[in-house]
């Protein structure tokens, strides 16, 4: 968590923090919120004097007037978070924070939100409100829409001590052609498997399968490939996952570099 959090305070003073954070993975839910919290102490900009601890109970408590915590509300619903929860963040948002630089909405367990409160909530990530920045966290992203992912910094959270490897299965779920992208998958696995020791072939393919003719987008191309990979050669396969996560992707042109260079040497 604290080389994260490091990450996120690193990005935060140089002015490069998108204002949609989605944090997702098997990390507790307790340490989520704590994470959260203390990046939030970062980011608020708090103009008044206040400790760490409290800074943390505060927001716990729902004290401080720029931290908003969105959890089910017993008015609609006791497990889920409704739309009218959503929908009145709009006079929130539209002002200035009162005692901070910045406001903070956090919502945990984000896959809670109904349908129609995601769809509320996808208009705000559309055009962010300046001076406000919003966190979410899930277990697994295919609980929210396609659309809400393409618009936040998306960041795993492993289990402390466990590796940080990401299980490309949760990735999977979002593929927007799962019939093609199964045929693709099935071709580059069995490829791998008859040409492993011959590098060239394997390659050659490689790169007529990711430029021509594969009605998939470039990352799901890229996904796909880590996939396939992620057995026989999990470096390249981890590599490419890791660099398809940058908001500058790797192109089809640079993610065959890499794979030629790994495999070839």
């Amino acid at each position: 968590m604290a080389g994260m959090l490091e990450q996120l305070i690193k990005a935060t003073d140089k002015g490069r923090l998108p204002h949609a954070i989605l944090l997702w993975g098997p990390m507790p839910q307790k340490e989520k919120t704590t994470l959260v919290i203390e990046l939030s102490r970062h980011l608020m900009g708090l103009r008044r004097k206040l400790s760490k601890r409290d800074f943390h109970r505060q927001a716990n408590d729902g004290m401080l007037i720029d931290f908003k915590m969105l959890i089910p509300d017993d008015k609609y619903s006791k497990e889920s978070i409704a739309v009218e929860q959503i929908d009145r963040l709009d006079e929130e948002l539209a002002l200035y924070p009162f005692e901070s630089t910045n406001r903070i909405v956090y919502i945990p367990n984000a896959g809670l939100m109904t349908p129609q409160a995601q769809n509320s909530l996808l208009k705000k990530l559309e055009e962010p409100p300046a001076n406000n920045y919003l966190i979410l966290d899930v277990q697994k992203p295919r609980t929210l829409l396609r659309t809400i992912l393409s618009r936040c910094l998306v960041l795993y959270l492993s289990k402390p001590g466990e590796s940080t490897t990401i299980e490309f299965e949760d990735y999977l779920h979002s593929l927007s052609n799962s019939d093609e992208a199964k045929k693709y998958l099935s071709k580059i696995e069995q490829l791998f498997g008859e040409t492993e020791s011959k590098g060239a072939a394997f390659l050659s393919f490689l790169r007529q399968i990711l430029v021509d003719g594969t009605p998939l987008p470039d990352e799901e191309k890229l996904l796909l490939c880590a996939y396939a990979l992620k057995e026989k050669r999990p470096d390249i396969a981890h590599e490419i996952l890791v660099q398809n996560d940058n908001p500058q992707r790797l192109s089809i042109d640079a993610c065959y570099y890499h794979m030629s260079t790994s495999i070839v040497n």
